[in-house]
């Protein structure tokens, strides 16, 4: 069976971290807003965007190795642990950095091509979810352990 570049997005945790934040946004802010909405969207983020820096990390090199025509080797254990550190990274920056904050602002507008705005609130107490990042890391490194099938000529 051939793997999918960055399909492992769609095991269970990645998608209790997606499901954490479509439930918090749609439902839970709605009806129950507070610092518990607060805190399981970040916790969903922090499970979820290591996941999809490394994916994304992943269907960079799958396109590169495409293209060279050299065989295509699945994400590896450097490729999770620096994925978790950039996660990681910003999300303490977001959180504990208002110049950051304003930057984030700014980011998300540009790649939204300003449809979307940023909310987000400096709390250096939200850092408690970044559990979720180690979570991820610990699922990503888990499966590295897993055999891995190598693509040739996709």
């Amino acid at each position: 069976m051939r793997p999918v570049p960055g399909g492992f997005l769609l095991a269970p945790l990645p998608m209790l971290g997606a499901a954490l934040i479509a439930f918090n946004v749609f439902w839970l802010r709605r009806h129950h807003p507070g610092a518990l909405s607060g805190k399981l969207s970040d916790l969903g983020i922090n499970i979820l965007l290591p996941m999809v820096i490394a994916a994304a990390w992943d269907w960079l090199r799958f396109a590169l190795s495409w293209l060279r025509g050299h065989a295509f080797v699945p994400a590896g254990r450097l490729q999770f642990i620096v994925a978790a550190l950039i996660s990681a990274t910003y999300f303490t920056l977001l959180k504990t950095w208002p110049p950051f904050t304003e930057f984030h602002g700014t980011l998300v507008g540009l790649v939204s091509f300003g449809r979307v705005g940023a909310r987000n609130v400096v709390d250096p107490t939200d850092l408690v979810t970044l559990l979720g990042t180690g979570f991820a890391l610990c699922f990503a490194l888990r499966r590295e352990r897993q055999p891995r099938v190598i693509l040739k000529n996709y």
